[in-house]
């Protein structure tokens, strides 16, 4: 069985409440990866962006093989790092994609952050299932221009 290590958004809020009043800055990333997978989430007082099911930080939801993690820099400077790592059964989808993961991606938006996940997800299931199938689930067979 295969797990993968998602992102504890209630773990992170409920570190962010506790220690709001002396955080200067809250960061989310990969701990293996820390600078090519690190975004601020939380900055002088306010959440930056909505920590939610769907969200992802640097363009990823998680990892099979590194610890997502949240670090704390305070008013005075302190740093501070916390394992926030929700790990889950990944489900293979029928063998269909038993070790597909989303590379990495930057994007101006999240709208275009998706676009360039599904076109990675299309040339991931090219020759595994049928065109039909494609279609069906919604995934464009043509390339945006």
């Amino acid at each position: 069985m295969k797990y993968r290590n998602y992102y504890d958004f209630e773990v992170v809020k409920r570190i962010i409440s506790e220690k709001r009043d002396s955080i200067d800055i809250a960061e989310l990333g990969l701990k293996e990866d820390w600078d090519g997978t690190s975004e601020v989430i939380f900055r002088n007082g306010e959440y930056s962006i909505e920590l939610n099911d769907y969200t992802m930080i640097y363009g990823i939801q998680g990892s099979s093989k590194a610890t997502p993690a949240l670090r704390l820099t305070y008013l005075d400077g302190n740093e501070e790092q916390f394992d926030c790592s929700d790990k889950r059964e990944l489900h293979t989808y029928g063998g269909i994609l038993p070790d597909f993961t989303f590379e990495p991606v930057k994007a101006a938006s999240e709208t275009e952050a998706a676009i360039q996940m599904i076109k990675q997800l299309r040339r991931k299931l090219e020759g595994k299932i049928s065109e039909g199938l494609i279609n069906e689930l919604g995934i464009s067979t043509r390339e945006e221009k």
